[in-house]
């Protein structure tokens, strides 16, 4: 954990370098030359630290070591406080307001008072580092408890295009016969409610089992609902009952998950009608399940319950059926795992020279599924050298007992943690801060990860968020981090760690004061704490007082069971280093005033505080800010105060009426004033309203954001095209854009693009439209998703878009005025996901021969005339999914097993039918 602390010091230590030299004052050159002396001995440091990780560890090391430690986290604290006392003399925005004079002339007491200060405290660390010396005396040699330590840190990881998917529930490994099993059990098990039991201890793999079983095709159609939840140690019953029903039907929680409903009785209410699955994955006692088991009615038509839990006790006790898994795989099927994951980039083949070393690492393995996958992870980064591998063996040791398993286990986990670069590692121990149960989406986890300054600088133009984003696949690739969920073009969602993973990464945290989770009241034993994760949201917080609190940088609430702003305030407001801020879900009223005090504040999210209406002028004292998220507030207007925000990256601020999403005015954002364009590091600008201005100076000013990944931009009229396309053409880097006029009749002239950002991947345009821009053709764009709304083209899209090489989406939105939709033959190779909705004329839909090969689910949505099935579909196999939103009766009663053109889909397991009844609620239909 040394390395980590010393990594994050070093990070601090070029920073404030590079003020000095900004700030180019007399009294600052021998303060400068005792910053660079803490840096040359961090920097000194992390190599002995990544040398004795080949060799191994004695407990005198490993005191001394823990001292590094200590001394890296007080340069951070001082380097931080001495950031946060410079800051408001400094730190304006070079626009709005030049520098003080101050900051050059050398007068101001504030600053010289900070500079004895910094000088002061660099003396009382240069005197621990003395006595740190000894270090090369007590350091063991190369043949010291080997493994303990195993190969060396590696700082030459893979890009993103080069990570596998390992353990892929797709492709299950040495569970085929129960995996058989479980799903005829759920498909032929009778009318009853059943529930089914997988046990096995951590690594057995029976999370993998459940998703290949959950994710089959046969069960996705059989059921009416599905639900996926992992219970956490700290479930509540509340919480609980909220996940099954948002997965149950999106589109129901603005009806039964608002406060002051009873949610028990809406989901017995409404589970009463259907059939549905759930998985709880990893149940750990009899209170859990009670708790569980008497919110769910009996449902109808066989409703099944899967349960994953390592106690056969408790699994015996209420279950109809167990399942076990021992851990050990087959010494064929432990084989093959081992081949997929180690040798895939040679079609699993074992090179000659390694097929004897590979079975005796296999060997150690013990048949773990995770320990297998884990150990080919780690091993299919290394040169396939016989020398290499047999040292890799050896450090695995030899381990004998009734906890053989688990412990093969934890050392195969310290070998991947030790093979990742300190880096990597913080953003991997970074996940103690989610909650077990906890989903967490990818731009969020990525966005904190950068303002914790865990991602390397970039070389060339790839950003820092780019660059976490191929941490984060490398994690997966490793076997590391699970990708929850994934986009159709392969791009991750969302992502979680396993139990096992997760127990691990906790020790580390606690091993090195990395994160400490506050659950409940339990007792606040850690001094100097870094980051904390509060699992209840208002309890407990009290005990996080005075100097433990004062070295915070990040902070995580969640569990909100009660209002508690009072309490968060203050304690958050004693947070004065803090960078992280994430206040997601949080019950208040209106913005947090304690939050202005945190000038070092990078990352701060409200999401879904519905309640805060305002953001106060004083935002502007928060300039460090990087990322303000303030989705699903009731924020429409923000004060030029934000002007000053000269390092905000992403500025996101929209929200959804998910009861009516599909309306024109379902969407609302924040207004943009004239000054935008000052905001020059903007990556992320989503959604805004954009005010029309004389002379369109906002339009333009939008040019200036050449950083910009993403722009989201509403309220945009005819007149506005050519000066609004004449700003995207400068974005070079912008991969999606999101366009909306100002009401369904509003046209959008986006014809003045000769140069369209040569990046774009995801194009959303809402309004009339005379015909498809002609800069959307296939020889110079990398489109993979687009969707037009409201566009009611009189030429059929389909004809100009049908040759895109890499689109994989298509939504289309009373975007067509014509009767026939005709997929020509060999057209939209790639497409995956056609979504076609209120194209009113529409009757006949033509899939011809060879068109859309790939083609895997279709909505069809509120299309008044269309009364056959899509004709072709009969030809497409490997379509998976079918649903109907307010489509009429007579094209739903074709879909009955009783309709003689029912044949055209008997080949798709999931057919859903969705209706409105009078209370605007949905009621589905199974035709499956």
């Amino acid at each position: 954990m040394a390395e980590i602390a010393i990594a994050a010091a070093i990070t601090l230590v070029e920073a404030a370098i590079r003020y000095f030299n900004n700030h180019k004052l007399n009294r600052v050159k021998d303060l400068r030359t005792e910053v660079q002396y803490l840096g040359t001995w961090l920097k000194g440091m992390q190599a002995f630290l990544r040398d004795q990780e080949t060799k191994g560890t004695t407990e005198s090391l490993k005191h001394k070591v823990e001292q590094a430690r200590d001394v890296a986290y007080d340069i951070e604290d001082v380097l931080d406080e001495f950031m946060l006392h410079t800051f408001h003399q400094h730190h304006r925005h070079d626009i709005l307001n030049k520098v003080h004079g101050a900051a050059h002339s050398a007068k101001h007491w504030g600053i010289w008072g900070s500079f004895s200060d910094l000088s002061s405290k660099i003396r009382k660390i240069k005197e621990k580092i003395n006595n740190l010396k000894d270090f090369a005396t007590i350091a063991p040699d190369a043949n010291t408890n080997p493994s303990e330590y195993g190969e060396s840190s590696s700082t030459g990881l893979r890009t993103a295009h080069q990570v596998m998917r390992l353990l892929d529930h797709n492709d299950i490994v040495g569970f085929e016969r129960i995996s058989e099993d479980v799903i005829r059990q759920l498909i032929h098990g009778g009318l009853e409610l059943m529930t089914i039991s997988l046990v096995g201890r951590g690594g057995s793999g029976k999370t993998i089992l459940a998703e290949n079983v959950y994710d089959s095709k046969d069960v996705r159609g059989k059921f009416d609902c599905h639900a996926w939840v992992h219970v956490s140690p700290s479930f509540s019953e509340d919480e609980l009952l909220r996940d099954v029903f948002k997965q149950f039907f999106p589109a129901s929680e603005h009806t039964f998950c608002s406060a002051g409903r009873d949610l028990k009785a809406n989901l017995t209410d409404y589970l009463q009608r259907k059939s549905y699955v759930i998985i709880f994955d990893d149940i750990c006692n009899e209170e859990q399940w009670e708790c569980i088991y008497k919110a769910l009615p009996s449902g109808s038509s066989g409703s099944k319950i899967i349960v994953t839990t390592r106690k056969t006790d408790l699994a015996s006790n209420f279950t109809n059926c167990i399942h076990k898994l021992d851990g050990l795989l087959a010494k064929q099927a432990a084989c093959d795992l081992f081949h997929k994951s180690a040798f895939q980039s040679r079609d699993r083949e074992c090179p000659p020279q390694l097929r004897s070393v590979s079975e005796k690492i296999v060997g150690k393995c013990e048949g773990s599924p995770l320990a297998i996958a884990t150990v080919g992870a780690l091993l299919s980064k290394k040169p396939m050298d016989l020398i290499q591998w047999n040292k890799f063996h050896d450090s695995l040791g030899t381990v004998i007992g009734d906890d053989a398993n688990p412990e093969i286990i934890s050392r195969i986990l310290r070998q991947s943690y030790r093979e990742l670069s300190s880096n990597h590692r913080s953003c991997f121990l970074y996940f103690t801060m989610f909650p077990e149960d906890c989903s967490i989406e990818r731009g969020r986890l990525i966005r904190m990860w950068v303002a914790e300054r865990f991602v390397a600088s970039p070389r060339g133009e790839k950003t820092l968020e780019e660059v976490a984003e191929e941490y984060l696949d490398e994690l997966i690739g490793r076997n590391l981090v699970r990708a929850s969920r994934r986009d159709l073009d392969g791009r991750i969602r969302s992502c979680r760690v396993q139990s096992v993973m997760l127990e691990f990464i906790v020790d580390k945290s606690e091993e090195g004061n990395f994160v400490l989770v506050l659950a409940d009241q339990n007792t606040v034993s850690a001094e100097n704490i870094r980051r904390l994760s509060v699992r209840k949201a208002g309890t407990a917080l009290s005990q996080v007082t005075g100097n433990r609190a004062e070295n915070v940088r990040s902070a995580f609430f969640s569990g909100w069971d009660k209002p508690c702003s009072r309490t968060i305030g203050e304690v958050v407001g004693n947070f004065q280093l803090l960078r992280v801020l994430d206040l997601q879900d949080a019950p208040l009223d209106e913005f947090p005033e304690y939050v202005l005090s945190l000038s070092l504040l990078r990352y701060l999210s409200l999401r879904n505080a519905t309640k805060i209406k305002e953001v106060p002028k004083s935002i502007k004292k928060l300039s460090c800010l990087e990322t303000l998220d303030l989705r699903q507030t009731g924020v429409t207007k923000l004060p030029k105060e934000i002007l000053y925000l000269h390092n905000l990256r992403h500025l996101l601020a929209y929200r959804h009426d998910i009861k009516n999403y599909v309306d024109f005015d379902s969407v609302q954002g924040v207004e943009i004033f004239a000054g935008i364009g000052y905001l020059t590091n903007l990556q992320n600008l989503s959604l805004v309203k954009y005010k029309p201005d004389k002379h369109c100076k906002i339009l333009r000013e939008l040019g200036r954001l050449t950083q910009l990944r993403k722009l989201g931009l509403f309220h945009v009229k005819s007149a506005d095209g050519k000066h609004l396309c004449t700003s995207i053409e400068k974005m070079k880097n912008l991969q999606t854009l999101d366009i909306r006029s100002t009401s369904e009749e509003e046209y959008l002239d986006m014809e003045s693009m000769p140069h369209p950002p040569p990046n774009l991947q995801r194009l959303y345009l809402k309004g009339r439209l005379h015909k498809i821009p002609e800069w959307v053709c296939p020889s110079r764009n990398h489109l993979s998703k687009i969707g037009l709304k409201w566009s009611k083209l009189e030429a059929s899209p389909l004809d100009y878009l049908q040759d895109l090489p890499e689109l994989v989406e298509l939504e289309l939105v009373d975007a067509y005025t014509g009767i026939e939709l005709i997929f020509a033959v060999g057209s939209f190779k790639k497409l995956k996901k056609l979504h076609v909705e209120k194209l009113d004329q529409l009757h006949t839909v033509v899939i011809q021969e060879g068109a859309v090969p790939d083609l895997q689910k279709m909505v069809l949505r509120n299309c008044v005339n269309l009364k056959m099935l899509p004709l072709g579909i009969n030809n497409h196999s490997g379509v998976e999914e079918l649903l109907l939103y307010e489509m009429q009766e007579e094209f739903v009663a074709q879909l009955h097993k009783s309709s003689e053109d029912r044949v055209m889909v008997s080949h798709i397991p999931i057919i859903r039918s969705f209706t409105l009844d009078a209370y605007k609620s949905w009621s589905v239909r199974n035709l499956s």
